[in-house]
């Protein structure tokens, strides 16, 4: 198996991103001591149900991976990922809508959201979401304005957990749509309400 290493630029409580040097970041899955601290930092008050957190991570990473690779979808819209083992894989390196939102402007921006509204209604079309439908963190951009679901393993492809987000319109909780800009923030909620609600 090829040995993997480059410069740590981010990470969550999944994965570990580092750049490869050649327009590719390679994303670890983190260990289970390594996810527990790092969770403990967010939600220390439930700290008994971190296990249960890392199992259900990891199952979901795996399904994802799955579903991409099953799927019939093309890879560009997961940043071209190449899964190396059960969990790790390489991606595109691209940059967070929510880091491209500070540094364009507001016409910029829009183009941008309406451009992330379509790919969502493109995914929904092809029967899966993502969980939490996080714009500014779960999805990036390439210097081409290509807009991708980069981070992977919270693909929902069962009718009825896409039915639950849907219902409780996870992408207006304030939290889902950290990044966009404040004057654009009623545009997106009421463009994004057409698509799964049909308003």
């Amino acid at each position: 198996m090829r040995n993997y290493s480059g410069k740590k630029i981010d990470g969550g409580w999944q994965y570990t991103v580092y750049d490869l040097g050649n327009s590719r970041v390679y994303k670890k899955f983190n260990s289970k001591f390594e996810s527990f601290k790092i969770i403990l930092k967010d939600r220390w008050f439930v700290f008994w149900k971190i296990p249960s957190f890392i199992s259900e991570m990891k199952n979901n990473a795996i399904k994802s991976f799955e579903f991409i690779e099953h799927g019939k979808i093309d890879k560009v819209f997961f940043g071209n990922i190449i899964r190396t083992n059960e969990l790790d894989y390489t991606q595109d390196k691209m940059i967070t809508l929510g880091e491209y939102f500070k540094n364009h402007t507001l016409e910029e921006n829009k183009i941008i959201i309406d451009k992330f509204i379509e790919l969502c209604k493109f995914f929904l079309e092809r029967s899966f979401i993502d969980k939490a439908i996080k714009i500014g963190s779960n999805f990036g951009i390439n210097d081409k304005g290509e807009i991708a679901l980069i981070d992977i393993g919270e693909i929902w492809f069962k009718e009825e957990s896409i039915k639950t987000r849907i219902k409780k319109r996870t992408w207006a909780f304030p939290s889902n749509y950290k990044g966009v800009p404040v004057r654009l923030q009623k545009y997106y909620i009421q463009k994004m309400d057409r698509i799964y609600l049909h308003k």
